[in-house]
């Protein structure tokens, strides 16, 4: 019993601490009450709308982990707003990794995590497309078509996903780039429009 008060003693000295000094400007506390918000620690109950206001200021004082935190809850939401958040978020955490300093090579690492996610559309995609009974060949000559779309536009499949409507329009009967749309038996923009029944899911 005693280990049990004596603990929780111990979480609300800590939480108090940790409040002093995220509301002093110390980012590595307010970087700690953001995840203790979010993940409803310290007795806390979670609040996304609170750990969203920790995360930005400590993000504001430069710390990746911080500038990462407040990046994942926008890009997991799909509204072209919060879409729009994260993307100028990703650029605050470019901007501390060309620093010379440890946030940097943090941030660095960040950056290299959130590169390899498209990925994960690549294989959600490729799922897609098998279970909807398409040949193992046209699967792979989709997902091929869709990637070299992606070089040529300099989109990474998550910013495709973004602007596929706009997309498919460009390569399709009428658009600027139809020719390259229209080769291989109209392979590239079959393939998009596979995508974009994806994307709508």
């Amino acid at each position: 019993m005693n280990n049990s008060v004596d603990e929780k003693n111990q979480e609300e000295f800590d939480l108090a601490l940790m409040i002093l000094g995220a509301s002093k400007g110390d980012m590595n506390d307010q970087y700690e009450l953001a995840n203790a918000y979010i993940n409803g620690l310290y007795g806390l109950a979670k609040d996304t709308h609170r750990a969203l206001y920790w995360f930005k200021k400590s993000a504001n004082n430069g710390k990746a982990d911080a500038i990462y935190g407040f990046w994942s809850i926008y890009a997991e939401r799909d509204d072209p707003e919060s879409k729009a958040k994260a993307e100028i978020i990703l650029e605050k955490l470019k901007m501390v990794a060309k620093r010379k300093s440890e946030e940097a090579i943090i941030a660095q690492n960040y950056l290299n995590d959130i590169e390899q996610r498209p990925d994960e559309v690549k294989q959600n995609f490729l799922n897609y497309l098998q279970n909807a009974d398409y040949a193992q060949t046209t699967c792979n000559a989709y997902v091929s078509s869709v990637l070299r779309v992606c070089a040529r536009e300099e989109l990474t499949l998550p910013e495709l996903k973004n602007e596929i409507a706009r997309i498919v329009m460009r390569y399709d009967f009428g658009g600027e780039e139809e020719e390259f749309g229209s080769a291989n038996k109209r392979i590239v923009i079959n393939a998009l429009k596979r995508f974009s029944e994806f994307c709508a899911q």
